[in-house]
């Protein structure tokens, strides 16, 4: 199947990009982006792994235990999550599962949960569970849960029955919201699928000795395979890849647990790059930006602390010291869908503060936290959300497994010692090789000069030598790298050596 579509249509869409290096894939919904994820080979992820590890410390104080799984810090066992039934050593002799204490050099089955972040180790849980399409294998447990997104009791009930009927005695499920509507066969090939899975899980474990541990023992499935079985449901109306590999891996995915949507995988074949010709860079521009304007002339600014992030809106329209209710209800009304599209869009989590304009009417709050909640039902995450109090603050959670997306672009300033940041190096040199791939035609027979911080230019020349020569062969375009001390660390100029003409804007548009 082929794509040649420009412009994002109406209905919903993911879109895949693939780099150097680096996968991007963008969730669209009627026509906005909403949701977008990058993986990097230079970053490790660790979120959904298992792990056979051991205990270093454990601390009542903290209630917690601290676990080698062989990284760079220990990770981070609350002992709340340890449960009779999910704490526990493999048995070799014995097919069930036998309980013991978290004490300094136990052997535990551990699985992550959430990512390293600056000085904190990976957190981790002994309530291992794997996710399938439609259910999620929680073989520590015996218990059937239902997905709090799927409202109606009947079908709630109705599901249970099924899974209730299928699973083996021993064992667990949480039946996802994909579930719903679904028949006895698509759950008994995830079933199926998920059982032989941890089987393997299992055997893996048991070969493993003292001599051996900490050890990995299960990798989660890499980002785009994730992404299927997490946001490929009857609601997107098509997946466009500009992939062939990323395209049969999806095929092979799909053929095996959802045969009917095969139809809906496209592979893009347009000149233009993926992402520019789906509208979809423009977007993610906009996302990086701690200030989004809104329709009515206001504005909310987006400031990350050390402790919470704080959401502030602002009219934009009145100088005096306060603004009429009227604007204030509207500016609030827009900025409450507006904030929650971007917590999910930049999965922005932890303690969040939003300072909305004052208003006098307990009426006026109440509507713009009841149009936040309707904002929020597209929101996988979960969140717990207080009232607007008489100040028109409104304090909430949100969880967050993974680092905010931001950081996936930006470098801590080395000029400013932390207080600013500047585009990494692999996101400038990443924009660089996208920027030559998508023009490359356009620089045939060209002779082309990039300028740029010493450091940048030794990290890209080391990084993309290989990609820098494929380009110079397969296009006849000559590249030459030079180092200018004036230059910032993530800024960069491109010139045309033949006509002395600078086409930074042209190459990096």
């Amino acid at each position: 199947m082929q794509s040649n579509k420009a412009g994002i249509l109406e209905g919903n869409r993911i879109i895949l990009n693939t780099t150097v290096n680096e996968i991007r894939v963008a969730l669209v919904e009627d026509g906005r982006l909403t949701e977008f994820f990058v993986e990097r080979a230079d970053i490790e992820r660790m979120i959904g792994n298992i792990y056979k590890g051991r205990v270093v410390s454990v601390h009542s104080g903290l209630k917690a235990a601290f676990v080698d799984i062989d990284a760079n810090k220990a990770a981070f066992l609350p002992l709340t999550w340890v449960s009779e039934e999910n704490d526990f050593d493999i048995d070799e002799d014995s097919s069930s599962v036998e309980t013991v204490r978290v004490e300094s050099g136990n052997e535990l089955l551990v699985q992550v949960i959430k990512d390293p972040l600056g000085t904190k180790g990976a957190r981790v849980t002994t309530n291992v569970s794997i996710p399938g399409k439609f259910l999620v294998l929680t073989p520590l447990s015996n218990k059937v849960a239902v997905s709090r997104k799927i409202p109606d009791r009947k079908e709630r009930d109705r599901l249970k029955r099924i899974i209730r009927k299928l699973k083996p005695k021993d064992m667990g499920f949480i039946i996802r919201t994909a579930a719903e509507g679904g028949n006895e066969k698509d759950f008994q090939v995830d079933i199926k699928r998920l059982l032989r899975i941890w089987s393997k899980i299992r055997q893996i474990a048991l070969k493993k000795t003292k001599k051996n541990v900490p050890a990995l023992i299960h990798k989660d499935t890499e980002l785009v395979i994730r992404l299927m079985r997490d946001l490929l449901t009857e609601r997107i109306n098509e997946v466009v890849v500009d992939s062939k590999e990323e395209q049969k891996k999806i095929l092979k995915y799909i053929s095996f647990i959802t045969p009917g949507m095969a139809k809906k995988v496209n592979l893009y074949q347009g000149k233009e790059s993926i992402f520019r010709a789906y509208k979809i860079q423009n977007e993610i521009t906009t996302m990086l930006n701690k200030r989004i304007k809104l329709k009515s002339g206001g504005y909310i600014i987006i400031e990350p602390t050390e402790a919470l992030v704080a959401i502030d809106v602002n009219s934009g329209k009145s100088l005096s010291a306060t603004v009429p209710e009227k604007l204030a209800l509207i500016t609030n009304l827009e900025a409450a869908t507006e904030i929650a599209q971007q917590l999910r869009l930049r999965d922005i989590g932890g303690i969040i503060v939003v300072d909305f304009i004052d208003m006098e009417k307990a009426r006026s709050r109440e509507q713009v936290l009841s149009t936040f909640k309707k904002a929020m039902r597209g929101d996988r995450a979960r969140y717990k959300l207080l009232c607007i109090s008489n100040l028109g603050l409104m304090e909430m959670t949100r969880k967050r497994v993974s680092p905010e997306i931001a950081q996936s672009f930006f470098d801590i300033c080395p000029v400013c010692e932390g207080k600013g940041k500047v585009l990494s190096q692999i996101h400038l040199s990443l924009k660089v090789i996208r920027g030559i791939e998508s023009k490359a035609k356009k620089l045939t027979d060209r002779s082309i000069i990039l300028y740029g911080h010493p450091e940048f230019i030794d990290f890209f020349s080391k990084e993309f030598s290989d990609r820098l020569a494929h380009f110079s062969r397969k296009f006849r375009i000559s590249i030459q790298l030079r180092k200018d001390a004036a230059f910032s660390i993530d800024s960069l100029k491109i010139f045309d050596n033949e006509k002395l003409k600078d086409i930074t804007g042209v190459v990096l548009e």
